[in-house]
C-alpha cells in the first residue's frame, strides 16, 4: 500500500509540472489532480488504519 502512495504522489507531481506548462486542458488535468488527492488520502488512512491494528494488543 505505501508503493501506491509513493506512486499517487509522483502523479500528483507529474500533474503538477504539466499545469506550470499549461500542458493540455485545464480541466482535466485539475480533475485529475482532485482524483489523484482523493486517493492519495485515502491510502494514507488505510495505511494508517492498518498501523494501528498491528500495534493494538489482541484479547
Amino acid at each position: 500500500m505505501t508503493i501506491v502512495l509513493k506512486e499517487l504522489k509522483e502523479t500528483r507531481v507529474s500533474l503538477k509540472i504539466l499545469e506550470y506548462v499549461n500542458y493540455g486542458d485545464s480541466q482535466h488535468r485539475n480533475d485529475l489532480l482532485a482524483e489523484s488527492d482523493e486517493l492519495s488520502a485515502i491510502s494514507a488512512k488505510m495505511i494508517l488504519n492498518k498501523k494501528r491494528q498491528s500495534n493494538t494488543p489482541r484479547k
